[in-house]
């Protein structure tokens, strides 16, 4: 009889083919880059914006009280600001001033001081637009041998160390006076006289060195009235020249 064969039962699992182990090569990390860059980029950001809120922060602050004794020196125990707004592309506004003398007297008051020029525009132009000053009040104090006003322009004038024979150009300015009033008063505050509702306009920088003109409401004991003038100050001279005076009065005199 025929011989028997076995079969085998392959696993087909196996493979015939030897297989080569694969080895995975470690990844390679990226170098991280310097920081410095996105750090300076960063620094300039923060540059720009302080530059650009700086005088916003004077105001928010109150960093004008600081300033002022700087610019001024013991002068500026003098006035008082209550008040300030400043920005490079907007108007300088001022409120509550006050100016006093050394003896802590009130000279000057007023509630605004706003310019048509920006602050950037003052130190890039010699024109210095026009400058609005709302409700300002004079308080002087006469007497037989002058007033205190008279005492304090002296006061100022002496602590100046520029030459005072030295001429000096006045810059191109327009400044606005809007409702304001002048008080006379004694030795006692007894009321003498007032000008009211005066309001005016004064040009430097034109052909002659100031140009003006004025318009008020003249109140004392006595009397009661009107005063409208324009005049002109040419360079050098010594003497204001009046162009036009119109004067409506009614009662027996200023007396003044």
């Amino acid at each position: 009889m025929p011989p028997r064969i076995r079969a085998h039962q392959v696993d087909s699992s196996i493979s015939s083919t030897p297989t080569t182990p694969t080895t995975t090569s470690p990844s390679r990390s990226r170098p991280a880059g310097s920081p410095w860059p996105r750090r300076l980029l960063i620094a300039a950001g923060l540059m720009i914006v302080v530059v650009a809120l700086l005088p916003n922060l004077i105001g928010w602050l109150g960093l004008h009280r600081t300033l002022l004794p700087w610019a001024l020196g013991d002068q500026a125990k003098q006035i008082q600001i209550a008040n300030v707004q400043l920005g490079w592309w907007q108007p300088v506004v001022v409120r509550d001033i006050q100016f006093s003398s050394q003896s802590s007297q009130k000279l000057l008051l007023v509630s605004e001081i706003q310019t048509s020029q920006t602050l950037l525009g003052f130190l890039t132009s010699a024109d210095l637009g026009s400058i609005k000053i709302t409700r300002p009040t004079v308080l002087v104090e006469t007497r037989e041998a002058g007033s205190n006003w008279e005492d304090e322009l002296a006061h100022w004038q002496s602590s100046e160390t520029s030459d005072p024979n030295t001429p000096s150009d006045l810059p191109q300015v327009t400044v606005q006076l809007v409702d304001a009033q002048i008080q006379f008063v004694d030795r006692d505050q007894k009321p003498l006289a007032s000008f009211q509702k005066l309001t005016g306009e004064f040009q430097t920088g034109g052909s002659a060195a100031i140009v003006g003109a004025l318009e008020t409401e003249i109140t004392s004991a006595q009397q009661t009235g009107n005063l409208q003038v324009k005049f002109r100050l040419d360079e050098g001279a010594k003497q204001i020249s009046v162009n036009d005076l119109v004067v409506e009065l009614a009662g027996s005199g200023v007396d003044l």
